[in-house]
């Protein structure tokens, strides 16, 4: 609703900025509603994953750096680049498909 009343107001980044956070709040009330557990066990509550079990290792985390740190510029300029070529789209003008 947020998001719709922004675009009525001409204000597109503070509907992206509603839906983004419609999107985003789910999910960090459901981690922080299960913290410190990553997965609950219905059947033996001994069996629960935890975040520290979860986590992976440090040569680990250091290797997918390795491997993120080139790949996250290609990223964020395609993701720059979609948002250029659909600017303007949610003005009314161009079909929406409920």
């Amino acid at each position: 609703l947020a998001a719709r009343a922004a675009l009525a107001r001409r204000r597109p980044g503070w509907a992206l900025l509603g839906t983004g956070a419609a999107l985003a709040l789910p999910v960090v009330l459901v981690g922080a509603a299960l913290w410190p557990y990553v997965l609950v066990s219905s059947s033996d509550p001994g069996a629960s994953l935890t975040v520290a079990d979860a986590a992976a290792s440090a040569p680990t985390l250091r290797l997918l750096g390795w491997v993120a740190l080139p790949l996250l510029p290609a990223l964020l300029g395609f993701q720059a680049m979609c948002w250029w070529v659909f600017r303007g789209r949610t003005d009314g003008r161009a079909p929406v498909y409920w």
